[in-house]
């Protein structure tokens, strides 16, 4: 706002000074008493006062390029950082409300609210301020000349602008909520044909997919292109008010000016006027059209500002056992899930559990690492109660689901998740990869740990990715891991080979493991094995 100050300044200056040049060379005799006596303003100095405008307009308008660039960058700079906020949020959303997000109006808030906010929103604050300043500036050294002519000239432009802003504000509320609204169902969309590639493939669906992308796209198109089709026909809006201000004007001073001379000088204020205060308004209309257009903003960042002051979750270590005692817990109210739930998990030893699909092992697993929060009983870690309010246990866990992802980035990031490279272990990553049988994939990849994968990459396995998972969560060094049917996408053999390597991997770390499987050869490597059913955690025999 200080810069913009100096712009505003800057236009003053030149406007101060274009004025009496006009004034001089139509009529110099109607110049101002005050002027006249400035040995300047003279015949003998034309050449150097309309040099002196020529040159004040050219630093004028460099140095406010350099203002708008800072301006820009800034801005700019802005809306990176309100964005990473906003992803930093998303991090710390409950593992309960992420099931439930929309992912396509997610990734529309994360990734445009803060450009919106900062180019449109706050942008528009700043131009609301120095324009208005500029238009006040003008008004009063106006109503001190001119003042019944000002009085005048303010009722018609507040005339104009009032009539301006009851045609377009319901228009513009509309148009502003459906762009979000349709940008968001698009991205949906568009996910959808990622995310479903080969059965939308398999099942011959392309085209409907392929319809509903495009349909919501058009849509989101239509409105944005509407919007823009609004802001710029302001200017239109402008040359109609400018010719009716224009005839008012001439009128004006046709009844009230009879003197040839004080006609030159009110026509010749008006017109030095007149380079400022058009755009000005113009401005204002524009800003206004996006301040309302991008209001949606506000209330984003409203919410983000006392979340971001949140004091940091503290972090627990495992020494000996994780007990849950009488656990019960239900996503609704009429359908019990977990009921009574009695579990020790033993460092040093393998916790297999197992159930058919939908009865709870997912969940179960989701309370042990304090995702979810017990409705009835607690947890205990060596003896002493976890408070879920704001903890989780995930720093000393390490977890791999059904589904692992791999992210866009080198093998060997998606490992050790961008771990700075001289403190990388990569004895430890040399181990791990040949225990669960990946060296022969590493050697094929083009650059090794050095190749880059897509997100989600359609060239690995399944069984690949969910070995790669296990690296990465086994280099982690956790003092509990979780694996979620880690080895359902591997041959019997494969299989095998590595649940032997868990084994003796968890008693030479002496970890606690706890593998949720169907796999026969699970239970000759578990130390206890339990199995869900009718709500209820039961211990079987090994």
């Amino acid at each position: 706002m200080l810069l913009s100050l100096l712009n505003v300044f800057l236009d003053l200056v030149s406007i101060a000074y274009l004025i009496p040049l006009f004034i001089f060379l139509l009529d110099k005799e109607q110049m101002p008493s005050f002027l006249k006596n400035i040995t300047f303003f003279n015949e003998q100095y034309v050449g150097y006062w309309v040099t002196g405008i020529v040159l004040l307009f050219v630093v004028k308008n460099t140095v406010q390029v350099a203002i708008i660039r800072f301006q820009t960058n800034l801005v700019f700079q802005i809306a990176t950082t309100l964005s990473a906020r906003l992803s930093k949020q998303f991090l710390r959303k409950p593992f309960l409300e992420l099931q439930q997000i929309d992912k396509g109006k997610e990734i529309q808030k994360i990734q445009m609210a803060g450009t919106d906010f900062a180019n449109h929103i706050l942008l528009s604050i700043n131009t609301f301020f120095t324009e208005i300043l500029v238009l006040g500036s003008m008004a009063v050294v106006s109503f001190v000349l001119y003042p019944k002519f000002t009085v005048y000239i303010f009722i018609i432009t507040l005339i104009c602008l009032v009539v301006l802003y009851r045609f377009r504000k319901k228009k513009i509320d509309y148009i502003g909520k459906s762009i979000r609204e349709t940008y968001s169902l698009a991205t949906s969309h568009l996910l959808n044909i990622i995310d479903g590639f080969l059965e939308i493939k398999s099942l011959g669906k392309e085209r409907f997919f392929q319809e509903q992308y495009q349909k919501n796209l058009a849509r989101f198109n239509s409105f944005f292109s509407t919007l823009k089709k609004h802001q710029n026909s302001n200017a239109k809006f402008m040359e109609i008010f400018i010719i009716i201000g224009l005839s008012l004007f001439l009128f004006y001073i046709n009844r009230n000016i009879s003197n040839t001379s004080s006609k030159v000088v009110l026509i010749s204020f008006v017109a030095g006027i007149s380079l400022k205060l058009f755009p000005s308004i113009n401005k204002l209309i524009v800003a206004y059209t996006n301040f309302k257009s991008y209001q949606y903003t506000l209330a984003v960042f409203s919410n983000i500002s006392e979340k971001n002051n949140e004091t940091k979750q503290a972090k627990y270590s495992f020494n000996s056992t994780l007990v849950l005692k009488n656990v019960s817990f239900s996503y609704t109210q009429n359908q019990t899930l977990l009921k009574d739930i009695f579990l020790t998990l033993k460092k040093g030893e393998i916790t297999g559990i197992k159930g058919r699909s939908g009865i709870g092992k997912t969940t179960l697993l989701n309370l042990i690492m304090g995702l979810l929060t017990p409705q009835q009983g607690a947890i205990f870690l060596d003896g002493k109660p976890i408070k879920h309010s704001k903890n989780t246990l995930l720093n000393f866990i390490g977890y791999v689901p059904q589904q692992p992802f791999l992210f866009q980035g080198t093998l060997l990031e998606n490992i050790t998740m961008d771990e700075q490279k001289n403190k990388i272990d990569f004895t430890k990553i040399k181990y791990l990869v040949k225990a669960l049988d990946l060296e022969n994939f590493v050697h094929r990849l083009p650059q090794g740990l050095n190749t880059a994968l897509l997100h989600d990459s359609l060239q690995v396995s399944g069984g690949q990715k969910q070995r790669i998972a296990l690296v990465r969560a086994l280099y982690a060094n956790p003092q509990l891991l979780i694996l979620d049917e880690v080895t359902n996408q591997l041959d019997e053999e494969l299989e095998k080979r590595v649940l032997s390597f868990l084994k003796k991997y968890t008693k030479q770390h002496n970890i606690a493991t706890v593998i949720v499987s169907h796999a026969p050869a699970m239970q000759t490597i578990c130390d206890a094995v339990f199995v869900i059913s009718q709500h209820q955690l039961i211990k079987q025999t090994i």
